[in-house]
């Protein structure tokens, strides 16, 4: 995710992702999740961890980031 001048975020290819997931499911056996499903939870996400969001052109901490990454993979897991 990243946020642009006008304060908007915007998600990076989201396409390519679900496109990803889908061949990581595929290897596992695991059902594919539809693609609107998984882009809405992408966008749900990005809206609920928003405050995280760093302000256009500024770059993330490597220590900040991995909290983040936290935070969003165990709030996917408790829903």
């Amino acid at each position: 995710v990243t946020r642009r001048e006008d304060g908007s975020c915007v998600l990076f290819r989201p396409d390519r992702n679900h496109a990803r997931m889908e061949q990581g499911c595929s290897r596992l056996l695991m059902p594919n999740l539809p693609k609107k499903v998984f882009l809405d939870g992408c966008k749900q996400t990005a809206v609920s961890n928003g405050q995280w969001i760093p302000p256009p052109g500024q770059v993330i901490e490597r220590e900040k980031k991995e909290v983040f990454e936290f935070k969003f993979f165990s709030r996917e897991l408790c829903i």
